[in-house]
């Protein structure tokens, strides 16, 4: 229920939770950069997948406290995102995506793409 019953989360061999040591580096915006850094190194683990047969599935929506409470994961210490790894035919299939015309934008944001309800 951590993570909402998330059908990746419930049927892959592994979830990794992903998390940031938050630290003094702050980018010229004046943001921290742990966010970017850490985005960066799942996109990397997402493409070694690939590259090894797996597929993943990058997950955003989990109730943080109770992620780390069964990750055993600090409180000092923030969860980013979990990533879900697994052969295809382990994953739960998804339900299907809206079409693609609803929700990319190309060049000027279109009255066709719609912000989901």
């Amino acid at each position: 229920m951590a993570a909402f019953n998330h059908p990746h989360v419930r049927t892959a061999p592994v979830v990794i939770v992903c998390c940031a040591r938050i630290h003094s580096h702050v980018s010229g915006t004046g943001r921290r950069s742990f966010t970017g850094d850490l985005a960066a190194a799942i996109q990397t683990m997402v493409l070694t997948a690939a590259d090894l047969g797996l597929h993943s599935s990058w997950i955003y929506g989990f109730r943080e406290p109770d992620v780390r409470r069964v990750a055993g994961v600090p409180d000092d210490v923030p969860v980013v995102a979990l990533l879900c790894l697994g052969f295809q035919d382990g994953l739960a299939e998804l339900a299907e995506r809206r079409p693609r015309e609803e929700v990319i934008a190309w060049d000027r944001w279109s009255a066709r793409a719609k912000i989901a309800p």
